[in-house]
């Protein structure tokens, strides 16, 4: 000091810029630790992506034999006023509304060898095969706490065998829990079986 005023070097200017400089560096440093910290936690807490879904293949429609008459048929004649047509055990019952038949007509069952995939009691051959309705005719099949095991009342639905083999599903029907059956309104005669879509095995342990 000189008198009453102060020199100043070069090197004291230019200290509190250094401090600001050091101080700025710590920052930006220590924000990107932070920020490597933060994606590091995030990396070993996300979730590795789900794999990716597998392809199946379509489910084929698989053509079966046809099945073999297990007993006689049981037949009555129905007239253009209609009529009804039953198993002797009442698993399987046919109603026929008046004008479905324009004349006179012999109806049968017969029960055969059930091959329907997911098969549930008998199949019924119902005849004559060419037989032609003005209006649909009502099968109405009854089943079994027994034939249920393994599966549900809701489950429950119906198909037919078509000439080359195949099984025709139809959805359709109208369950009734009280009376265990199954109804369901069909246009043609062939062979018909009542089925299930689900069935666990062993049916019960």
């Amino acid at each position: 000091m000189r008198g009453n005023s102060y020199l100043f070097s070069s090197t004291d200017v230019l200290q509190p810029a250094r401090v600001r400089c050091a101080v700025q560096a710590f920052w930006r440093f220590w924000l990107d630790a932070m920020a490597v910290r933060a994606l590091a936690i995030e990396s070993r807490h996300r979730r590795p992506p789900p794999p990716p879904p597998v392809q199946e293949e379509p489910t084929r429609a698989t053509a079966t034999e046809v099945g073999t008459p297990l007993g006689p048929a049981v037949t009555r004649t129905i007239s253009a006023a209609g009529g009804v047509v039953e198993t002797v055990d009442g698993s399987l019952r046919i109603d026929i509304p008046a004008g479905a038949l324009a004349s006179e007509q012999v109806v049968s069952i017969q029960p055969v060898s059930n091959h329907a995939h997911g098969n549930v009691g008998s199949a019924y051959r119902l005849g004559p095969e060419d037989i032609s309705f003005a209006s649909p005719v009502r099968l109405t099949f009854r089943f079994t706490p027994e034939q249920v095991l393994g599966t549900a009342p809701q489950l429950l639905r119906v198909a037919s065998q078509t000439r080359d083999g195949f099984w025709e599903l139809h959805e359709a029907v109208t369950l009734n829990t009280d009376e265990q059956t199954v109804s369901i309104d069909a246009a043609h005669f062939s062979d018909w079986s009542l089925v299930t879509g689900t069935l666990l095995s062993p049916q019960e342990a």
